[in-house]
Parts: structure tokens; sequence; C-alpha cells
């Protein structure tokens, strides 16, 4: 499949590659399109607009799976203060989170997360006997000595 024409502009650009070039040919093969697009910040319903379009146009090149970034719907903040400074919060910083706030999605599957930290907890808060532990001598020791 030939690769779709490159924007110059401020639109997205598309692209699609095989990967199972030179591999198994009876393999199946999935057209995926890595979508590097920025949201509608603030405004999550014309994010999902957006989505539902990049989607469309890469389905017009045969693709049958679409990525976006990871923070694609609710935006990434890159940058942003919020008008925070030690000590001090500005009232525009304040309305600036509540709005980015307020643009997020909920999630209804979020009690898998609870599930799967009793498999793995990634950031450590372990307090169970069988996970070993380091422990550290703080004590002072004299130098080296060479023998």
């Amino acid at each position: 499949m030939p690769l779709p024409p490159m924007s110059s502009g401020v639109g997205p650009v598309i692209a699609e590659v095989e990967m199972n070039a030179g591999a198994d040919q009876d393999a199946t093969t999935v057209w995926a399109t890595v979508v590097q697009a920025c949201s509608m910040f603030y405004d999550t319903p014309a994010t999902f607009d957006k989505a539902e379009k990049l989607t469309a146009e890469t389905a017009g090149y045969g693709s049958q799976l679409v990525l976006f970034p990871e923070v694609f719907v609710g935006g990434y903040p890159h940058g942003s203060a919020f008008g925070l400074t030690v000590g001090s919060r500005s009232a525009k910083g304040k309305e600036d989170f509540w709005k980015y706030h307020t643009a997020a999605i909920d999630v209804p599957d979020i009690g898998e997360i609870v599930r799967a930290k009793f498999d793995f907890d990634a950031v450590g808060n372990y307090k169970r006997a069988e996970v070993p532990s380091l422990s550290v001598n703080t004590d002072a020791v004299g130098h080296c000595k060479r023998a």
C-alpha cells in the first residue's frame, strides 16, 4: 500500500508502514496508523469529533487500527503552571485548572486498577513479609587501607 501524502501545513501527519515486510507472507497483516495530532484543549466533545474524523480518514487509507497520543482526550497541559508559584495561586490559574479538570473524562472500568494492584503494586507499597527488603548500614566506617 502506498503511503498517503504528507501534510506540510498545520494538519496532522498520517503515515502507514507495513510491518510484515519480508516476514511470513501467510501471516495476517494489520494496517495500523499512528496519529500525531493535538487535542482540542478544554473541549472534550470537539476532541472526540476530531478523533472520529481522523479515524475515518485513516480508514480511507485502509487502516484497521488507529493509535492516538496517550493523553489525546483531555489534553496534556505541557508548559502550563496554572498560575502556580511558591506560596501563591492566581485566580486565572485556578480557572484554567478547573477547565482542564472538567474536560477530563470519567473512566467507569477504574476498579480494575485496584484489582490489578492486588497482583502488582508499581509504586512499591508492599507491606508483605515475603517481599525482600534492603537495609543500609549508616554507621561511620574507617577509610580503606592498602595491604
